[in-house]
């Protein structure tokens, strides 16, 4: 399987995760940027319908379902990109065209899904917010930061294993998190730290913040399948 295909030969890099991440970040920078540049646009319809509470429910919607196919089809092909340049594959436009003719329509079927779960809860909590159904609103609350937390590996996941369902995604995603929280948490602050400088500064976030971001998490999550491979397997 895929999932434990090029790991051997690799101990050096799975040792420094992070580490590793910045340096290849660093020698494929110009190329990088420009598709983080890409993929923020894609994320734009759905900051605009979670942004703006005022606009209504009828304009916001379509904005939000635009916006999630679209951020799902951007992040399956930066995933699947990362996965191939972290495994030694240099990084050519003819591997961008080919990354972007196999990943794109299958992460739309597989991630949106589970991407639009977040946009539906946020529209949820903010509906619960102004009738004061506060029960409801922690509840769902609870369900998007343990979702969340299992994102970390979605986007690994799918570069490993493409044709997997999105229920296997997020069931194989809670499975890794639950054998390595220690690891997963560690994950989860870095990714967390990095978000909020790109916030921050604002041109981290449009630059190099996602593909960073995709980078840690596609070498934790190596790491993770590497140490844990004759105990782990996924059904695909």
């Amino acid at each position: 399987m895929a999932f434990y295909d090029d790991i051997d030969g690799e101990e050096e890099v799975l040792r420094n995760p992070i580490w590793s991440s910045f340096t290849l970040a660093k020698n494929n920078i110009e190329v990088l940027i420009a598709i983080n540049l890409v993929w923020a646009i894609t994320l734009l319809p759905v900051l605009v319908a979670l942004g703006f509470g005022t606009w209504p429910l009828w304009l916001r919607l379509p904005l939000l379902g635009i916006g999630v196919v679209a951020l799902a089809a951007s992040s399956g092909v930066v995933f699947g990109l990362v996965a191939k340049i972290c495994g030694g594959e240099p990084l050519t436009m003819g591997l961008l065209q080919e990354t972007i003719r196999g990943c794109a329509l299958d992460s739309i079927r597989r991630l949106a899904p589970l991407y639009g779960i977040f946009g539906a809860g946020f529209l949820v909590i903010g509906l619960t917010a102004l009738t004061h159904i506060s029960i409801v609103e922690i509840l769902v609350q609870f369900v998007l930061l343990w979702l969340l937390f299992c994102s970390l590996y979605w986007g690994p996941l799918f570069a490993d294993l493409p044709a997997a369902t999105s229920w296997t995604l997020l069931s194989t995603s809670l499975r890794l998190i639950l054998r390595s929280p220690a690891q997963s948490l560690r994950t989860a602050f870095i990714v967390l730290a990095l978000v909020i400088l790109g916030v921050v500064s604002l041109a981290g976030i449009l630059l190099i913040v996602p593909v960073l971001v995709a980078l840690i998490q596609t070498y934790q999550y190596r790491q993770l399948v590497a140490h844990h491979r004759n105990h782990f397997v996924i059904a695909g």
